[in-house]
This record gives C-alpha cells, structure tokens and sequence, in this order.
C-alpha cells in the first residue's frame, strides 16, 4: 500500500514568522524610503514569493532583488532564532503522521536558506523529507505545476493531503485533486473563490482531521 502525503506550506502553517516576516521587510522596505507601519500589509501577502511581496508593498522594480538579497533576508536569518517559533503542536502533529504511515514534505514560496534556517530553528528541519522551494523550479503559487514537481519527487504515493494558510497555495491543491486543509490560525486569507476542504483553527486538530476525511 502506498503511503499518503502531508504536505506542508511554511509560514504561517508550520512557522510562526509573522514577527520576523513584519521586521524584515520593514526594514528592507526603509532602505527605500517606505515607512511600513500596518503589519497586516505585510502578513496580508506572506505566502507571494519574496520579491513579489516587495513589489507590492511599493518597492521599485528596479530595486526588489537588490533590497531582499542586501537587506530583508540577511535580516530574517539573522533575527529569526529569537523571532520565529513552532506553532504550538507543530513537533507532535508531524511526529504522530509520520508514525501513522505518512511521508511530509514543504512546498512553500520562500527561498530553500531562509525556510530551512527557520526549520531548523524551531526544530522542525528533520522531520520534512522533501522541500519545494523556488531556487528548485521555474514555477510558483499558484502554478500547480509547482507542487506538481514535488509530488514527482516523491514518486508513487497514495492520498494526497495539503495543507496551506493561503488562497494562491491552495489552488494548487485542488488542481491536484488533494484534499486540502486551510489553516485560518496563520496569517492568510480566503476569498471566497477557493473554498478548503477543512478548516483547522490549530494546529493540533490536523491528525483527526485527516483521519475523519480518510475514514469517510
């Protein structure tokens, strides 16, 4: 029998990184001359990959690659051992789907430094098989072409289950014909065009949850 997947979107699922995320891109927002001072505007578009989330919180063009590479990453990876923390749970919900048979993997926007120095800071890294991230694609969210090449990386596998706290994440899930779970604790949005299979409120409800939709 196959083994089903869990796959994980990051931030905002996994990783609380609203602190650091809010930081960082305050501070890279700055070395421009944009005062960010509403966190939401910047929570709103976690999940966009990092030079996009720039652009739209109003960075030059010109300027996006330069001001992630020089000023918000550095910042992130060098603040986010004391920003960054596990959502509550996290460490256990992982532990008991893999000894149910599970394999776990990532598919997230962030760049592979940033999300595994994340993982590995909140004690998560080791227990992600496979991660998808855009240094390993020519695709995106919402392309699902970009989970796709994940799930090709896995091989054959049986049920397909994911998990996302954001709309552009999860429409690749339902391209896929996953079911998917949507994490209304993390800093996403839904607007009504995509509507999850489940709704978690934590965490820690993901294992009953899967169980009752495979039983069903």
């Amino acid at each position: 029998m196959l083994s089903s997947l869990a796959i994980f979107d990051l931030d905002g699922v996994l990783i609380d990184s609203a602190e650091a995320n809010v930081q960082a891109f305050r501070y890279g927002m700055e070395q421009v001359g944009v005062v960010v001072t509403d966190r939401e505007s910047i929570l709103d578009l976690v999940g966009l990959p990092a030079l996009t989330m720039l652009a739209k919180l109003g960075c030059p063009d010109t300027e996006v690659e330069v001001v992630f590479q020089q000023y918000v990453k550095p910042f992130y990876l060098e603040n986010l051992p004391t920003l960054a923390r596990a959502y509550p749970g996290s460490r256990q919900v992982l532990e008991q789907l893999l000894e149910s048979g599970f394999r776990i993997g990532a598919c997230t926007s962030g760049d592979r430094t940033t999300q595994r120095a994340a993982l590995e800071a909140i004690g998560l890294w080791d227990l992600i098989e496979i991660m998808q991230t855009p240094d390993d694609s020519d695709f995106g969210k919402p392309d699902a072409r970009y989970l796709q090449e994940l799930l090709e990386k896995f091989g054959p596998h049986g049920d397909l289950h994911h998990i996302e706290d954001s709309e552009v994440g999860m429409v690749m899930g339902h391209a896929l014909g996953a079911t998917t779970y949507y994490a209304s604790y993390g800093n996403g949005k839904l607007s009504g065009t995509i509507e999850p299979h489940v709704t978690l409120t934590a965490i820690e409800e993901l294992p009953g949850a899967i169980l009752r939709t495979c039983a069903s």
